[in-house]
């Protein structure tokens, strides 16, 4: 089960926002469109993208590695720097870096399923797909119109729905906190462009009007390079390059790491394309057909190192539910065959005082209670003050609650060993609560 509090952590280090829906196309500021009727908007949509695509120089399209998005004939370089940073975004280390991007793609139509309309929209190009998606819009605000509070509230409305996935997250006080992300790019005289990178935090409670809880801000001003500068591919390397030395520091990482839990991680972390999810499916039914007991104790005793390390800081636990169940993917990794599920009831069990903490173990003690069946455990002793309950729903779904889950004297390990004790007295003795 995912915490809100592991929801966070991770909405706080993905600010990348990535452009997946649409919005009313506007003319863009400079170049000469002329005014269209509704009937004639498509024409006008494909004479935009086109005076769009020749004011950055052109590009070719390449149907098999592009899918039917033109690569340019001059990328366009710039950096991304934090202009306003406030609330929760005040103090993140990741959203003070400078960060050099070189546009390489343009889409002359961007659109979510089921959209009429899409919007031209410039791309870093990787290898197997696309990042920095970033959007046309005619006008842009100015850092000062963005820093008032008057005109603040209008300005995002005026933005429309977010770009990114809307991420949303409950907190005890009972508020509802979700965030937003818009990406845009205009064109500016000589032959420049301004991209601003947006997330606005929100807030609201007991049904009362939503509140920015916090907002950042990022801005880049770019230019046509010449593809063979050597001097603007070493400060504006590639997505591809990027993306290179990024796999070369995760399989440094997983090179670290032990057997068997390595050969999975890299499963998890194998590079984009169309068979990545092939190999992680295949690395999961793997699991299913033979449990591996090693494997669990090792992703027990890290599921909370992942998070004091500042990576992805649910990788760990959310393979670790993967492993056993994803409502998701289900169909793709395969169902269990029963004595196998009992078997790697029974690993999980035995994994237990392998936990790393008490949250670690708490966690872990979620999983074991819904996959055994025993589906609560309430213990209450000079060791433990333990009350929690973890259940399959009917649609597959994990669901669940905690009254309290506290070690009082003894170690994680020998904590570890009296639930896994108790769980299986109870799983043995069939007392199922489902």
């Amino acid at each position: 089960m995912i915490t809100a509090q592991l929801l966070r952590r991770f909405i706080m280090r993905t600010l990348l926002c990535i452009a997946l829906s649409g919005f009313s196309l506007m003319l863009p500021a400079g170049l000469a469109a002329k005014p269209a009727s509704k009937a004639a908007s498509s024409t006008a949509n494909e004479q935009t993208a086109a005076q769009l695509l020749e004011f950055l120089g052109g590009g070719k399209e390449d149907k098999n590695a592009w899918q039917g998005t033109s690569r340019l004939n001059r990328p366009w370089v710039g950096t991304m720097k934090t202009v306003i940073a406030n609330g929760r975004y005040k103090d993140d280390q990741d959203i003070a870096k400078d960060e050099p991007v070189r546009f390489e793609a343009f889409d002359s139509s961007t659109k979510r399923r089921g959209q009429k309309q899409g919007i031209p929209a410039l791309m870093a190009a990787l290898r197997y797909g696309f990042t920095n998606v970033t959007k046309y819009r005619r006008t842009l605000p100015s850092n000062e119109d963005l820093q008032n509070q008057d005109k603040l509230p209008g300005i995002l409305q005026s933005f429309g729905e977010s770009q990114s996935w809307i991420s949303i997250w409950g907190d005890m006080d009972g508020k509802l906190h979700w965030m937003e992300c818009w990406v845009w790019f205009t064109p500016m005289e000589n032959s420049r462009l301004r991209v601003l990178r947006i997330a606005a935090s929100f807030v609201e409670q007991n049904g009362k009007p939503k509140k920015l809880d916090a907002l950042s801000v990022r801005e880049g001003f770019f230019r046509p390079s010449d593809p063979a500068d050597p001097k603007d591919a070493r400060d504006f390397p590639s997505e591809e390059e990027n993306e290179a030395k990024r796999q070369a520091v995760i399989d440094a990482e997983d090179d670290a790491l032990p057997e068997p839990l390595r050969s999975y991680l890299r499963a998890n972390h194998a590079p984009g394309g169309s068979d990545r999810m092939d190999i992680w499916f295949a690395a999961i039914r793997k699991f299913r057909d033979k449990p591996d007991g090693i494997l669990l104790k090792q992703i027990v005793a890290r599921l909370d190192e992942a998070e004091s390390t500042g990576g992805i800081s649910i990788e760990i636990p959310m393979m670790f539910e993967t492993l056993f169940h994803d409502s998701t993917f289900e169909k793709k990794i395969g169902g269990w065959k029963a004595k196998k599920r009992q078997q790697a009831g029974a690993l999980l069990l035995d994994a237990l005082p392998e936990a790393d903490s008490d949250e670690s173990l708490k966690k872990a003690v979620e999983l074991a209670l819904r996959e055994t069946g025993v589906g609560s455990i309430k213990i209450s002793s000079n060791d433990l003050e333990v009350d929690m309950s973890s259940r399959y729903a009917k649609n597959g779904s994990a669901t669940g609650s905690e009254s309290s889950f506290t070690l009082k004297t003894p170690t994680v390990r020998r904590a570890g060993e009296i639930l896994r004790d108790e769980i299986l007295g109870r799983w043995k003795k069939g007392k199922r609560s489902d």
